[in-house]
């Protein structure tokens, strides 16, 4: 299955990798220029798993970088107690 699918996105010249981030599934990442996609292939299984992360085009600045880490020290600290 995951070979049909990556002729089909090389035919439509989509830009894509391959990873292994756990030892049950590879996962193709494919991107384009508004969203990507994690396709997911366990091997326990015929069954995908995909996630769309889709963009609304808002580009922002450091600030913004700011933010985000803020948020992710204050997720951390409240998942501890």
């Amino acid at each position: 299955m995951i070979f049909s699918i990556i002729e089909k996105l090389e035919k439509e010249k989509f830009n894509y990798e391959i990873r292994h981030y756990s030892y049950d599934s590879l996962m193709l990442k494919v991107k384009n220029k508004y969203e990507y996609w994690e396709i997911e292939f366990p091997f326990t299984n015929e069954e995908l798993i995909i996630e769309i992360f889709k963009s609304d085009s808002v580009i922002f600045g450091e600030e913004k970088f700011q933010d985000l880490l803020q948020g992710i020290f204050l997720d951390k600290r409240s998942s501890k107690k």
